[in-house]
């Protein structure tokens, strides 16, 4: 099983930032209905008026990106090979400094960024799946499957991402490090920390197992 978004009102929300400042690393699961939307997978986003994310997402052009805000500076780095529609992938974003950020899909096939973005820590009030806030209200909705969603206050390494596109669960990789931890498989439930989660217009659909 897992969750499933429209694409349009769809989405899964804490009324917090499970990390507000680098390093931080968030990762999950996902089957896109199309590989040419600009959507968002999972991010760490501010609903305000100062805009400020950490968002892993996909590109209208092709590839995954990891991708930073902080006011009306906007950086990512992008993966070097574009998402598949219709298909079960695992992408990752590691921020490791407020420098460097890396963009990986499927264990790999990484890209690197080095725009210095610093997003205010303050702002981050929101950990969103399915969407991101900007300019105060909801955007990027994503469309299609997403699931083992993890979120850690490190940034993990190369070898480390490669494990958690191979099959292991969030919970094998850096327990201790890890803030936010949703399987949305069937039920709505963070089982790192206990946050509570908002659910609106996601339902859960069958699939080919890929991950676990």
């Amino acid at each position: 099983m897992a969750q499933d978004f429209d694409g349009s009102t769809s989405y899964i929300e804490a009324t917090s930032a499970v990390v507000t400042a680098v390093p931080l690393t968030i990762a999950a699961w996902f089957n896109p209905d199309s590989a040419t939307v600009g959507q968002t997978i999972v991010g760490v986003t501010a609903s305000g008026a100062t805009n400020a994310r950490f968002t892993l997402q996909c590109q209208s052009t092709g590839p995954l990106r990891a991708a930073v805000q902080a006011g009306a500076t906007v950086a990512g780095a992008d993966s070097s090979i574009n998402i598949t529609a219709a298909t079960w992938q695992h992408g990752a974003a590691v921020f490791t400094s407020n420098t460097s950020r890396t963009a990986y899909l499927d264990g790999g096939n990484s890209g690197t960024n080095t725009t210095n973005v610093t997003p205010s820590a303050a702002a981050l009030n929101r950990t969103t799946i399915g969407t991101q806030w900007r300019n105060q209200v909801r955007e990027a909705f994503f469309g299609g499957l997403v699931a083992e969603v993890g979120i850690w206050n490190v940034a993990l390494a190369a070898s480390e991402v490669a494990a958690l596109a191979q099959g292991f669960k969030p919970t094998q990789i850096r327990p201790n490090a890890l803030v936010f931890y949703a399987p949305i498989i069937r039920e709505i439930a963070d089982y790192a920390r206990g946050i509570t989660l908002n659910q609106n217009a996601t339902t859960v659909t069958p699939h080919h197992r890929r991950y676990g």
